[in-house]
């Protein structure tokens, strides 16, 4: 799950025409050249993962949030 339409585009497809991003994508195939990954976008807003990535300390209604999001 991730925010950033740009990189769940690029992993989905296993490239990129932004250079610094398909260097990351092409690192990731090549090292792990088996991997299977599924990828779903999710607006910021509604992303739990953004407060963490961000340095903001989750709270217990965070957490709440991540396991909704992911339906564990």
């Amino acid at each position: 799950m991730s925010d950033n339409a740009v990189v769940v585009g690029a992993f989905s497809k296993k490239a990129s025409p932004v250079w610094s991003i398909n260097c990351i994508v092409e690192r990731v195939f090549s090292t792990f050249p088996n991997l299977s990954l599924s990828f779903q976008h999710v607006a910021g807003e509604v992303n739990p993962a953004d407060p963490l990535s961000r340095g903001v300390p989750m709270t217990n209604e965070d957490w709440d949030n991540w396991r909704d999001a992911l339906d564990v």
